[in-house]
């Protein structure tokens, strides 16, 4: 047997035990309690009347720590605390910024690195070492992506600049900016 949900927005078809409306969860009348619910609450009273409630139990967990506090005591707050002195820290990130000098040696590298397959006639080379260069090279070009990302910082650009044609030689030859910038202190 199934009634209709009293909230006039609703009105859908629900079960006739329903205390809510599966739909909309409004609280049906509970003066219409059908003979089952009246049988199950009389028999919820006598329970309760026979059977003392026993204090429940409670654990006590010990307080979650303080976020900023915890910070706080960090001794780097955050990815931009770090040292930028120096060449070749953090060379997988793409945040913080790096001189001309690191730019060209990562440059560098990265010409040494796809030097052989420039060299060598397809042909000759084993589909193992294809396959082992091929997966060499994605950290290769993340390694190549970052360091330009962190060049175009230095020139307080975005690091989608890179992708600009001859921008290269922009990040190669121009001087950044000596002060700090729009992202981070000076690699100085």
């Amino acid at each position: 047997m199934a009634k209709i949900c009293i909230n006039s927005n609703c009105e859908k078809e629900i079960p006739s035990i329903a205390m809510f409306c599966p739909f909309c969860g409004t609280r049906q009348n509970s003066d219409l309690l059908t003979e089952k619910e009246q049988e199950i609450e009389k028999s919820q009273q006598q329970l309760s009347k026979t059977q003392p409630i026993k204090e429940k139990t409670v654990i006590e967990t010990p307080p979650l720590p303080d976020v900023e506090q915890y910070i706080e005591n960090q001794q780097y707050k955050n990815l931009s605390d770090f040292s930028n002195k120096g060449i070749f820290k953090r060379p997988f990130f793409f945040k913080g910024r790096i001189r001309r000098t690191e730019f060209c040696l990562s440059y560098v590298i990265y010409s040494v690195y796809t030097l052989p397959f420039d060299i060598v006639n397809e042909n000759e080379i084993s589909e193992g070492f294809a396959v082992f260069w091929l997966l060499l090279l994605i950290p290769m070009i993340w390694f190549i992506l970052a360091q330009g990302t962190k060049r175009c910082h230095d020139r307080n650009n975005s690091g989608w600049y890179q992708i600009i044609p001859f921008y290269l030689f922009w990040m190669l030859f121009a001087k950044g900016d000596d002060e700090e910038n729009d992202y981070g202190d000076s690699p100085k």
